[in-house]
């Protein structure tokens, strides 16, 4: 991309004695008009680069001979904002510096899906989306030059880039989309929109579109800028060779270790959206055998016992607007939070990491404390404050693990410290007697015993150790229950003989 130079506002002041000085600065003022960009791009090398610096002010004082010419204070303004230029430029502390023109739209995208980009002087450039709706928005700045519109969303990472498509919605991505198809290959080479379209066609069924701009994103990153439909192909052998792997990779993105580098490298710039999409290419390929059961002994295994009343939590309508959680429903995160907060201040962490209890929930294993940071943010204190409780629970309970360290906001924590309190306030009342047990005696002498969970393709079977007030689970039944899990199987719950 050839260089260049935006100058948004230029304000010049005159200052002359008396004669002709009105005359002199209508004479210069045409001149700066129609010669100062020649001037500048004569006084001011700029580097044949796609880097962006922004600089807010620059206030140049100008000497000029009385009785100069037009052309000679051109002249001698361009030499001196030249310099000035120059000097920003290399103190660094009053300018702003992207490493692309991708790079900086990407920036500003990042922004307005996080609702900060209005505060921010260096985006002042993208003041015409401003009244959009936020899709027609994302839509507008990924098409103002479709040339580069997968650059925009490859310089975001991940976790960004999934937020920003999520925004953009199904509707406005087909509109991008039928955008850089309609291109002419010559002019956008790296995008290679045609092999996109057809090998996700080829797989039988009409791609998700936010899917599409996933993958060619991801696709972007890969080493060599590999096109899009080399990466299909590459993975559809993969996929082949190696049925159960690639079942694992589609389900959970986890990555099996040995593979040759450049597999492995397109295995993990490819996100959830993109593994969404080339399932459909999956069902066509061998399919894997059933996975066997796999058995999982879990220290903090009996709070398996609040996975029931945590599932039949009827919350999914409060939460219908609340983003996903790297594909997990925000009513499983939630109910696996709630979990983790009633585990207590020492356990919140350890149980909210457990492999078991994700299982349960269906909540990604990759899912990082950083992803759950990111998604409370999202969601912003207003809805967090609008969460209703089990059982109807308005006050906090004492006790319960938090703050829980990842997750951010007050009054998202203190709305998780309801919920957590609510399902451990109905698990006691179903103990004949200890309707007003504490959580720490609940924890100590029915939650905090260990638990052996079996993994198998059709169910989760918890069996729970022994804790000290057994009998009760024996009453009342709570330590031999069914439920049913997000993904379809049965979550069985048998006491230890």
């Amino acid at each position: 991309m050839s260089a260049s130079l935006t100058i948004r506002h230029l304000t010049l002041d005159f200052h002359a004695p008396p004669g002709g000085a009105g005359r002199q600065a209508r004479d210069s003022a045409e001149a700066i008009r129609t010669e100062l960009p020649d001037r500048l791009r004569d006084a001011l090398s700029l580097p044949d680069d796609d880097g962006v610096l922004l600089l807010r002010r620059l206030a140049i004082d100008l000497t000029i001979p009385a009785g100069a010419s037009g052309s000679a204070v051109a002249a001698r303004l361009a030499e001196a904002l030249a310099a000035g230029l120059r000097r920003a430029a290399a103190d660094g502390r009053a300018v702003v510096r992207f490493d692309s023109v991708a790079g900086h739209s990407a920036a500003f995208l990042a922004a307005l899906v996080d609702g900060s980009a209005w505060g921010r002087w260096w985006f002042v450039g993208f003041d015409g989306v401003r009244a959009l709706p936020l899709p027609a928005a994302i839509r507008t700045v990924l098409l103002r030059d479709p040339a580069i519109a997968l650059a925009m969303l490859a310089a975001m990472p991940a976790a960004v880039r999934a937020q920003v498509l999520a925004a953009l919605g199904s509707a406005e991505a087909r509109r991008v989309i039928d955008v850089l198809r309609a291109r002419e290959p010559a002019t956008a080479p790296d995008a290679a929109w045609a092999p996109v379209v057809a090998a996700l066609d080829a797989a039988g069924a009409e791609p998700e579109p936010i899917a599409v701009l996933a993958l060619a994103a991801a696709a972007e990153l890969v080493p060599g800028r590999l096109r899009v439909a080399e990466c299909l192909a590459r993975l559809t052998t993969w996929m082949e060779a190696a049925p159960d792997a690639a079942e694992a990779w589609l389900a959970t993105g986890t990555i099996p270790a040995g593979l040759e580098p450049a597999t492995a490298t397109l295995l993990a710039a490819t996100p959830a959206a993109g593994r969404a999409a080339l399932a459909a290419r999956r069902q066509a390929l061998p399919q894997a055998a059933p996975r066997p059961a796999v058995a999982l002994h879990v220290p903090l295994g009996g709070y398996a016992l609040l996975c029931p009343g945590l599932l039949d939590w009827p919350i999914e309508a409060d939460v219908a607007a609340w983003p996903d959680l790297d594909d997990t429903p925000a009513a499983d995160v939630l109910r696996l939070l709630t979990l983790a907060a009633a585990a207590g201040p020492a356990r919140a962490g350890s149980l909210w990491r457990e492999a078991a209890f994700r299982e349960v929930f269906a909540v990604a294993p990759r899912t990082v404390e950083a992803d759950l940071r990111a998604w409370a943010r999202r969601i912003g204190p207003a809805r967090w404050a609008r969460l209703a409780a089990p059982s109807g629970e308005t006050a906090a309970a004492k006790g319960v693990g938090l703050p829980v360290p990842m997750l951010p906001g007050r009054i998202a924590r203190a709305t998780l410290a309801r919920c957590a309190g609510g399902i451990l306030a109905d698990f006691a009342r179903r103990l004949p007697g200890f309707a007003s047990a504490s959580p720490g005696f609940l924890r100590a002498n029915l939650l905090g015993r260990g638990a052996t969970f079996l993994l198998a393709p059709d169910s989760i079977q918890v069996r729970l150790e022994r804790p000290p007030l057994d009998v009760l689970l024996s009453i009342t039944g709570l330590g031999d229950r069914r439920a049913s899990l997000p993904d379809g199987r049965a979550l069985i719950l048998a006491r230890a003989p």
